[in-house]
């Protein structure tokens, strides 16, 4: 009997003395990794240029820009935005092709940011417009569409400021146009905003 009473003391000290440790544990919450913890909602703004290069003798390349707005939390952001690519033929007499219109761009940051470096993997879908003119300044319309992805990174540059440069693989769909077909692609640009997107 007093041997368990001698227990039961013990125990009740020791219960005693977890009590301060197991609420500051409880008001501290969980300890997730800082790409884990829940985040406000952050704003950025993002501009830059794109070159691609045909991946057959039938896709031409191709040289333009994309502008978008984009809210991310956590380790996911999702984008939307207006985007322009050109085609000039060298041969004379063909026609130039424009390709323009609005693209939406999901984005999954990569647990591997560190220092001012943070890679993430990303989507994109767009609606598009095909505007060829021809010699004599005729002009023709069709839609268009394209689906693509690839990987990415942000840089820090200065507060609110990062470098934005991505690889990306682009499948359009473009009738009667040498901007159809598959093509990889470089973009390069700036964000501003997003500076704890990912982290």
């Amino acid at each position: 009997m007093r041997r368990s009473l001698h227990a039961l003391s013990g125990l009740t000290l020791l219960a005693l003395s977890l009590l301060p440790d197991l609420a500051g544990a409880q008001r501290r919450g969980r300890d997730w990794p800082p790409q884990h913890r829940r985040s406000a909602p952050q704003l950025g703004l993002e501009g830059g240029g794109l070159f691609s290069r045909g991946s057959s003798s039938t896709t031409a390349d191709a040289s333009g820009f994309d502008v978008m707005g984009t809210v991310g939390s956590g380790m996911f952001s999702l984008g939307g935005g207006y985007q322009r690519s050109t085609v000039r033929q060298s041969v004379a007499g063909s026609a130039d092709n424009v390709l323009d219109g609005f693209f939406v761009e999901p984005r999954l940051a990569l647990p591997l940011s560190a220092g001012n470096f943070t890679p993430y993997l990303f989507g994109r879908a767009a609606w598009l417009t095909n505007t060829r003119t021809i010699s004599g300044g005729a002009t023709t319309e069709s839609s268009a569409s394209q689906v693509g992805g690839g990987v990415g990174t942000l840089i820090w540059l200065a507060p609110r400021l990062q470098l934005n440069t991505a690889l990306v693989v682009l499948d359009t769909r473009a009738a009667q146009t040498p901007l159809d077909g598959r093509s990889l692609g470089v973009r390069a640009g700036v964000t501003i905003g997003l500076d704890r997107w990912g982290r």
